[in-house]
């Protein structure tokens, strides 16, 4: 079996590659249109090849159907002082410590929510992509790999971003591995601080795209002839405006915090117990803000889950350059530049480059599976939605 080199980098657009002299070399590139929301799904769409409203995996946080990891502090809400940021930041270190969470975000920090709350959290990612069992319903690719006894090694898929080119660096290669993948999430990091056309995000993408090059050196010594692929799971946009929603309810005469709501950086779920506030909320919603309702037809055309308990009841897509800066996260002080905007959007596009020539100039996530499998000699599960891009039929789907 000829070997596989995969490079994934996380958030790198397409225009950023003329800064990248090394991976700019390389003759074959092409888009990938990303998916609507955050890198959760777009993960699972690259390691499943299936659409969300398959794999289920949409925004990191959602509504917990059974017993939330949280319910641990539901009595907390008594407590003087509960909302404040110290007790907050107790309590989530009460929860991190006593939970077992193995996801790539780990429990992130949960900074306006009410406590109250709380015990209706849960997060959809609940296992690295590459440990066994990470979406129960599909395989993913390291799945597939292990059951085909597809030797292959996974550098720098490890949740602290600053580690992993580290990682990528040391890393000796094994002729032994059929595939070999290195996992760099830089990119997403600095660009969210400096935007990926500042002189200090160019002069970064420098030095990847020189370690890179390095690498590429270094696995050509160790394996004469391979496969390379490189490629990201979106792009990034900066950003332009910051509206508080908090603000823009109260003056328009309504508590945000009276609903169980989630609030990520530019989208918006509410879970209502009853419907008697839906117009009032959408009305606000429609008139004030720039964006969407993702109704259930905008459901269906970007391919997204319909479980209520990760859309929620009422869904508001914040449409670029503008951010909300008051989510479940934090206070966003340091995002300049941002993603999970729609996939229509040139610079929301991901980039694909290949050793390999390539049939289309444009593709989509779920297309990185079966690609990945035809090159390593693997037949495509008939379940997968996406198509291998190396050559005009390139579906070799199971009977």
């Amino acid at each position: 079996m000829k070997r596989l080199l995969s490079v994934f980098i996380d958030g790198l657009k397409p225009d950023s590659i003329e800064y990248m002299p090394f991976l700019n070399s390389f003759p074959h590139k092409a888009r990938i249109e990303t998916q609507l929301g955050y890198s959760v799904t777009c993960h699972a769409n690259i390691y499943t090849g299936v659409w969300p409203d398959k794999h289920g995996l949409w925004l990191f946080w959602r509504k917990a159907s059974q017993k939330s990891p949280l319910s641990k502090v539901k009595y907390a809400k008594y407590l003087p002082f509960c909302n404040s940021l110290p007790v907050k930041l107790l309590l989530h270190k009460y929860v991190t410590v006593s939970t077992r969470y193995t996801s790539f975000f780990s429990l992130p920090r949960i900074v306006h929510l009410p406590v109250r709350y709380w015990k209706y959290l849960d997060v959809d990612e609940k296992k690295m992509p590459c440990e066994e069992g990470y979406i129960n319903k599909y395989p993913t690719l390291f799945d597939i790999l292990r059951k085909e006894n597809v030797t292959f090694d996974v550098v720098g898929m490890v949740r602290s971003q600053r580690e992993q080119s580290a990682m990528v660096e040391k890393h000796v290669f094994s002729p032994e591995a059929q595939w070999t993948y290195l996992f760099m999430g830089e990119v997403d990091h600095f660009s969210h601080i400096y935007c990926q056309d500042s002189k200090e995000a160019i002069v970064r993408l420098g030095l990847l795209d020189r370690l890179l090059e390095r690498k590429f050196s270094e696995y050509r010594k160790c394996v004469s002839d391979f496969d390379f692929v490189l490629f990201s799971d979106h792009g990034h946009i900066p950003v332009k405006t910051r509206i508080d929603i908090y603000t823009l309810m109260r003056k328009a005469g309504v508590d945000l915090n009276k609903f169980f709501h989630i609030v990520d950086t530019n989208y918006l779920r509410i879970w209502l117990e009853s419907d008697s506030d839906r117009h009032l909320l959408e009305r606000i919603l429609v008139e004030n803000l720039p964006g969407l309702l993702l109704t259930p037809e905008l459901l269906q055309q970007y391919h997204l889950p319909c479980d209520r308990d990760i859309i929620g009841d009422i869904t508001f897509y914040l449409d670029a350059p503008c951010i909300f800066p008051r989510t479940i996260w934090g206070y966003s002080r340091g995002i300049n530049s941002m993603h999970g905007y729609l996939p229509g959007y040139r610079d929301s596009d991901g980039v694909f480059i290949s050793n390999q020539p390539i049939k289309s100039d444009r593709l989509c996530l779920i297309d990185i599976l079966p690609s990945h499998l035809q090159l390593l000699g693997l037949r495509i599960p008939a379940h997968v939605q996406g198509e291998s891009i190396w050559q005009e039929n390139g579906k070799i789907h199971d009977s």
